[in-house]
């Protein structure tokens, strides 16, 4: 590489006329270490402008997938309403624990026609089983609540794919056995349970079929 001929013959140019021998070893001088300046400009424009390039090819790739650009709010709206259900589903879990009797009366009364305060009353044995087997179900929401609230905020708000199908697995579990639940014992009715049951549910298909598309075609790095 070399500077323009303007440039050398301008710096020849000072010492020319005088015809001074150090003058003209400076003006040599002078061009050399322009044209070496000039090189160096023009390597560390070449770098720089390939560095540029290569970044620009990183975002697209990174961006990008198949030409089309990640729908990456859909993972965000996903994993939130995930996180929704999650917290939606330890809130009731303790209730379940904490308030038994108010949040399955009415379970009770249309399974087996009988007031669960008249049943404790009379010391029924049978009430007391079935007020334990609800309390263990809250215990049992609490940990899977827990575990799901775990892998949206590590993984799943992340759309890694694994987490996707993990959550499938324990929300069809959840929710498809409590409202198997509620078929068994035949009562649909607008109560407590039956409406933390229809939410819940709503949550977890909402969050799990938000995302399901963007994280399904994302391809394993």
């Amino acid at each position: 590489m070399s500077i323009p001929c303007e440039l050398k013959n301008a710096k020849l140019a000072r010492g020319g006329s005088a015809g001074n021998w150090m003058t003209k070893k400076v003006c040599a001088l002078e061009v050399c270490l322009s044209e070496k300046m000039f090189f160096c400009f023009r390597v560390f424009c070449k770098i720089y402008l390939n560095s540029n390039r290569r970044k620009r090819v990183l975002f697209f790739n990174n961006k990008f997938v198949g030409g089309k650009e990640l729908p990456k709010s859909a993972v965000k709206i996903g994993s939130s309403i995930m996180m929704a259900m999650a917290i939606f589903a330890l809130i009731i879990s303790i209730l379940w624990v904490f308030i038994t009797e108010v949040m399955f009366v009415s379970d009770f009364l249309a399974y087996t026609g009988q007031s669960l305060s008249d049943a404790l009353a009379a010391g029924s044995e049978a009430a007391e089983l079935w007020l334990l087997t609800k309390r263990l179900w809250g215990v049992e929401l609490i940990a899977i609540s827990l575990m799901v609230i775990f892998i949206t905020a590590k993984s799943y708000s992340k759309g890694e794919k694994w987490s996707w199908y993990a959550l499938l697995v324990i929300g069809c579990i959840l929710w498809g056995s409590l409202i198997g639940y509620k078929v068994a014992i035949s009562y649909f009715q607008p109560t407590m349970s039956s409406m933390t049951f229809i939410v819940g549910a709503i949550l977890y298909a909402i969050g799990i079929a938000v995302p399901a598309k963007a994280i399904l075609s994302k391809k394993s790095t």
